[in-house]
């Protein structure tokens, strides 16, 4: 069955050009989902307002030398969601993120809140030998469960290490956890770096254990839930949580993990509270870094 019978082209494209699907290794997938969230919904709306942010932003990446331009992507538009199914829902992002993979694309997924996550993270991880998972979130979503559901934006990274083991994922910019969480953590080891320790130590130093992380993985899927931005820079967010990173620190990241990109996810932005549509520019140019991070020439 063709992944095309589960995506919806809308009217715009990301940055507002129109890439056929030969023309680009990189797919813009829409998943406006936000079924489960549990305080400030809206995150459905996020895929169309990051594609409208992009048409506004220069694609020249300083930190890679790179033209985005050059290396737009094709934007196949969303997924045929069925909101309040959060089970469908999560089968049909991994249909589709699946049959792109086989394909040879490289998937860029704008949530929707971030159980839209799960399917995408379970595809790459099937065609992706030795796949590893950098988390950017405030939150550790580690609960086994939240308000009576399992498939929940609470418990994404919980249902993710049912199928991926534990040494091959990393949070960075972890504040925000319940003593479930916290327990589940400590008992299991989870890789974290949180956002106080890097506020006290030296940017370098969160590269370096990037850099040692990486080192273990062919490959590197990044989920970025974009409340692991301070909520000054990021108030369109369903969960905002105070003391968090800078935009800065976010590229730095992904300008790290570089070639071994493998696909991104970016979730919870939420347009109903994005005064100046702030997140929503940095959700696209996120999308930017990303491709510069895995297109830039300076990398062999």
């Amino acid at each position: 069955m063709s992944w095309r019978l589960f995506v919806n082209k809308g009217a715009s494209s990301f940055a507002g050009v129109d890439v056929g699907l030969n023309e680009s290794k990189f797919v813009v997938l829409g998943a406006p989902f936000d079924s489960t969230s549990s305080f400030r919904s809206g995150a459905r709306f996020a895929p169309s307002a990051i594609r409208q942010a992009a048409q506004n932003l220069e694609t020249y990446s300083f930190r890679a030398g790179v033209d985005v331009e050059e290396y737009l992507p094709a934007d196949v538009g969303d997924v045929a969601v069925v909101h309040g199914d959060a089970l469908e829902t999560v089968k049909r992002v991994e249909k589709v993120v699946s049959d792109l993979l086989s394909e040879r694309k490289i998937p860029i997924v704008l949530g929707g809140e971030h159980t839209v996550s799960i399917g995408s993270i379970k595809a790459a991880a099937q065609h992706i030998s030795g796949m590893c998972l950098l988390v950017m979130d405030a939150h550790a979503d580690l609960r086994d469960e939240y308000l009576g559901y399992r498939l929940s934006h609470a418990c994404v990274l919980r249902r993710v290490l049912e199928f991926l083991d534990i040494e091959r994922v990393m949070i960075v910019g972890l504040r925000a956890v319940s003593r479930e969480e916290m327990v589940f953590i400590n008992e299991n080891k989870v890789n974290y770096v949180s956002s106080l320790a890097i506020r006290k130590s030296l940017r370098n130093d969160l590269l370096e254990k990037i850099r040692d992380f990486v080192s273990t993985c062919n490959s590197v899927y990044i989920s970025l839930d974009v409340d692991v931005l301070d909520p000054s820079y990021a108030p369109g967010v369903q969960t905002p949580e105070p003391e968090g990173l800078t935009p800065t620190e976010v590229f730095d990241v992904i300008h790290e993990v570089g070639d071994a990109l493998a696909a991104i996810d970016i979730v919870e932005v939420s347009p109903p509270y994005d005064s100046s549509m702030i997140t929503s520019m940095f959700a696209a140019k996120a999308v930017m870094e990303f491709i510069a991070a895995k297109s830039s020439l300076r990398r062999p």
